[in-house]
């Protein structure tokens, strides 16, 4: 193997030298990126501490404004404000979401949830630290697909003012009603009549495909099930609507 020359050895020491300066800038910079992000993160994070529901909400008196009274329990602004809130983190919904229609939706909502707490109790229903456990972990995997990072997720929660309270009370309602329908629809059944009923309503478009009763027998019975099984919960809560004392604004 030829010898390298002195001033051949020369340039390649300077070459070298020159790439390890320009990696060494390159992880500073790299570094320096990172942490000014990591700066403006903790810096929005402290600005935001002090946001919370009330932020969203310019007129502080307006959150205890009474929207409903249901059997001496009080719905106000600021219930159905942390709510919205709880739905703006998991689903990742922004403000125009929430019309007036979308707002009234939500507060019967509230108002069928205090009811239903109600009747569960009353039937002996309960919600067990587990089902809280298990219904947050269902919350968790919503998470995961609205935020693509922890840092986004963290940042959102702390612009709405969403507290752990505030999801262990959605979380609560939804164990409650779906423990009330399964106690209210277990008796709940099918008869031929009902599937044929469903059959004729869908004749003509399962004629267009060419399927006869027979093919699509499971999947009506199911249907029928379904259909009769949301009737029977509906029926229930249209029932303690009218047993209950509710009173605000219409």
């Amino acid at each position: 193997m030829a010898r390298m020359s002195r001033a051949a050895r020369r340039r390649k020491q300077r070459e070298e030298a020159k790439t390890r300066r320009h990696d060494r800038r390159g992880f500073l910079r790299e570094r320096g990126a990172r942490l000014t992000a990591l700066v403006l993160a903790v810096v929005l994070l402290a600005s935001l501490g002090t946001w919370g529901v009330v932020s969203l909400h310019p007129d502080d008196t307006g959150l205890d404004t009474v929207l409903r009274v249901v059997d001496g329990r009080a719905i106000t602004e600021g219930d159905l404000v942390r709510r919205e809130n709880v739905l703006r983190y998991l689903y990742g919904l922004g403000r125009g979401d929430f019309d007036v229609t979308f707002r009234q939706a939500l507060l019967e909502q509230l108002v069928d949830e205090y009811l239903v707490e109600a009747e569960a109790e009353r039937r002996g229903l309960t919600v067990t630290a587990e089902d809280l456990a298990e219904t947050r972990e269902s919350f968790e995997q919503s998470l995961k697909m609205v935020y693509k990072t922890r840092l986004a997720r963290s940042l959102a929660r702390m612009r709405l003012g969403v507290t752990d309270e505030d999801l262990d009370r959605f979380a609560r309602g939804q164990v409650y009603a779906q423990k009330l329908y399964q106690e209210v629809t277990a008796e709940v059944s099918v008869t031929e009549e009902d599937v044929l009923a469903l059959y004729e309503e869908y004749k003509e478009s399962l004629d267009e495909a060419g399927l006869s009763l027979e093919d699509v027998r499971d999947t009506l019975t199911q249907d029928a099930l379904r259909k009769k099984r949301e009737e029977a919960y509906s029926r229930l809560l249209m029932d303690l609507r009218a047993k209950a004392e509710i009173s605000g604004p219409s």
